[in-house]
């Protein structure tokens, strides 16, 4: 679990970096991540605990970044309704090694979007909810007279179809509420073409990583 930059080192909360000497000893791990300092580890196969219904997906090896759990994201839903992105956009391109999608436990955000995917969710948005807030860093929107759901949610559909609901007024979720009631999306337009899903979507939520030995660029699976 590494931080931007990160290269072929051992880093994240409590060493679990995929070559950190922790992950290498258990193999197996979970943890709760809280927004109130109460995060919770289990290490080892006999202790970590399994996800309620949760389905695996694939980790993914980056040999450029051999400590990053990277995973594929194969669709991306707004209200139910999928974005139209492009074959491979959020796959690690092989002739280098960029872009991809990895999670992170070090950066405090929901998402850092590669750009081309956070154009059309801005888009999609904006279809739905209108033109939002100038003011603001972040996209931010009033419900009004709304008769859809408010905001909606964003479904993150992964190999194995694996699913992750970014509910809003949940802890994992891209969603937040500001002090004078609008929403805001809590997703950033990435630089440098990876995509990165931070501490916010994962808060609240059973996330269990399993190692098996590496075949065809897998490296085990992660249930959330």
């Amino acid at each position: 679990m590494c931080d931007l930059g990160a290269r072929a080192v051992s880093c994240g909360v409590l060493g679990l970096g995929r070559t950190g000497t922790l992950a290498r000893t258990f193999r197996s791990f979970s943890y709760v991540l809280s927004d109130r300092q109460a995060d919770a580890v289990w290490l080892g196969s006999g202790r970590a605990q399994q996800g309620q219904g949760g389905i695996p997906t694939l980790l993914i090896a980056n040999p450029v970044y051999p400590d990053r759990y990277y995973v594929q994201i194969t669709r991306v839903l707004v209200g139910g309704l999928p974005l139209q992105i492009p074959p491979g956009a959020l796959d690690i391109r092989q002739s280098d090694s960029t872009g991809g999608v990895y999670l992170s436990t070090t950066i405090p955000i929901g998402m850092v979007l590669k750009g081309e995917v956070y154009d059309l969710l801005k888009a999609a948005l904006q279809s739905s909810l209108g033109t939002p807030d100038a003011n603001s860093r972040w996209p931010c929107y009033f419900a009004g007279a709304r008769k859809v759901p408010f905001p909606p949610t964003i479904t993150l559909v992964f190999a194995n179809n694996a699913v992750m609901a970014l509910q809003p007024g949940t802890g994992g979720s891209v969603w937040y509420m500001r002090k004078d009631g609008a929403q805001c999306l809590a997703v950033l337009r990435s630089r440098t073409g990876e995509t990165i899903l931070g501490t916010r979507v994962q808060i609240g939520r059973l996330m269990t990583y399993n190692y098996k030995l590496a075949a065809d660029g897998v490296f085990g699976t992660v249930t959330f």
